[in-house]
């Protein structure tokens, strides 16, 4: 009966995600509609919640699959996230990112964007953002975006990659790993002239997906992770 209970529970939690997945995507390609950046992580983290709780559930109805059960979760946000990046990286209006400018290329719009998007100079865009919201001619939302929402931005990758991937888990594969990802987002922005191709962000990317993989590669913290998010799982 119990089994039951769990299974009738687990359909009805990946329902709900299903369900608020099809929302999202279909707000997502809806031209005359601009979901705010956080209103998609928020749906996104309501999915993730639901399909967390249902894989528990599931785990409980097929105790022989729970490991597949909770990896395959695992696997899915990823590619959630991963599909999240790639919009605010290469396609969101609101950040004036359009991916198809790249059909439209010519040696003008090529000049304008080398003279206003490109930097190369490292700490070059950092130290303006900080000198001018310390002189408070760029207000706080700005610096948050820029700055802290640059450093956060690729720190997901610290708990998937090395969770999803065994050789992940050795911090010098996941250095290199991260720094080939930064690279070809902005040289994909830099082709496709779509939002800026910024040293300083591969500076920034970089810096928050290495310092949260310390974090997390704390022992009590991993071992806490683990016991969340593959319990009873071998490592």
């Amino acid at each position: 009966m119990k089994k039951k209970i769990h299974l009738a529970a687990s359909i009805a939690m990946y329902s709900l995600a299903i369900l608020l997945m099809g929302y999202y995507f279909a707000l997502e390609f809806n031209k005359n509609f601009t979901m705010l950046p956080g209103n998609r992580v928020g749906v996104l983290l309501f999915i993730c919640l639901f399909m967390y709780f249902g894989g528990r559930m599931l785990s409980k109805y097929a105790v022989g699959n729970k490991e597949k059960i909770y990896r395959i979760n695992l696997f899915i946000w990823f590619i959630l996230y991963i599909i999240l990046l790639s919009t605010l990286t290469l396609f969101d209006s609101y950040f004036h990112r359009n991916i198809l400018n790249f059909f439209n290329w010519s040696s003008e719009i090529f000049k304008n964007y080398t003279t206003h998007s490109l930097n190369l100079v490292p700490f070059s865009t950092i130290s303006y953002y900080i000198i001018n919201f310390a002189g408070g001619s760029i207000s706080y939302p700005i610096f948050w975006f820029n700055i802290v929402g640059n450093l956060a931005a690729l720190t997901p990758f610290a708990f998937f990659l090395p969770m999803l991937f065994k050789k992940q888990e050795n911090f010098k594969n996941f250095a290199a790993a991260i720094l080939m990802i930064v690279i070809s987002i902005e040289l994909l922005q830099f082709i496709t002239l779509s939002g800026t191709c910024d040293i300083d962000d591969v500076i920034l990317n970089s810096a928050g997906a290495y310092i949260v993989f310390g974090i997390l590669h704390i022992k009590p913290i991993k071992t806490l992770i683990r016991n969340i998010f593959l319990p009873g799982c071998s490592e």
